[in-house]
């Protein structure tokens, strides 16, 4: 689905959908819920913890540790400006956007975890992060300027927030970039194709990560 699709009927029906099912993100909402196996933080077998922001005016990180899932989900994956503002469940008077535009690629929050708890141990950080080689060419529309805009201001926020923990006394930190070299923000017509690189270069980077740790290497 490429959302300029939605553009081609100023209809009341084309309207209705766009709002309902993506700036709502209700479509998203049913598919997620379809495929969780745990509703509920404390249901997961592995702890897991999900970033957003506040939509407040202040932009404060927030990290969900307790309570229901697929609100976590939610408020964790809404575009600014795309998407409408999931609101807080537990009756704040605010709502949460993506929580990339704070934290792109969470590793600054990990660390931080690990040192809230307590513990003692070295830390060893395994992450993903994504650069998007076709979203560097000129976009076209209001969307994907909108979005590479984001984009270009999430990657200025990573390669601080890298560089802060790779100075973290006693963490290890192991980055994998596919670097996706097709397609780009809101246009999945590469989406399987992308899926494949990225399993196949995620094996190569980890491979690599094992090597060098074996040499004492960062």
């Amino acid at each position: 689905m490429d959302v300029r699709s939605f553009w081609i009927d100023f209809g009341t029906f084309t309207w209705s959908v766009l709002l309902l099912n993506f700036i709502q993100g209700r479509h998203f909402r049913r598919i997620i819920d379809k495929g969780l196996k745990v509703k509920t933080f404390e249901e997961t077998e592995i702890p897991f913890r999900a970033i957003a922001c506040t939509d407040d005016g202040r932009a404060r990180k927030i990290v969900f540790r307790h309570g229901p899932l697929l609100e976590a989900l939610m408020a964790s994956m809404c575009l600014p400006g795309v998407m409408s503002p999931v609101l807080d469940w537990n009756g704040e008077a605010y709502g949460y956007l993506d929580g990339g535009v704070v934290e792109k690629t969470p590793i600054l929050s990990p660390i931080e975890e690990h040192a809230r708890a307590g513990r003692d141990q070295k830390l060893v950080l395994l992450c993903t992060h994504f650069d998007d080689q076709g979203r560097i060419r000129r976009p076209e529309g209001f969307l994907r300027r909108f979005t590479s805009t984001i984009a270009r201001m999430e990657d200025v926020v990573w390669e601080f927030q890298r560089g802060q923990a790779m100075e973290t006394p006693d963490t290890r930190i192991a980055v994998l970039n596919p670097q996706i070299k097709y397609g780009a923000g809101m246009n999945f017509e590469w989406i399987w194709f992308n899926y494949l690189w990225c399993r196949r270069k995620f094996k190569e980077q980890l491979s690599n990560a094992g090597l060098s740790r074996r040499f004492d290497a960062r």
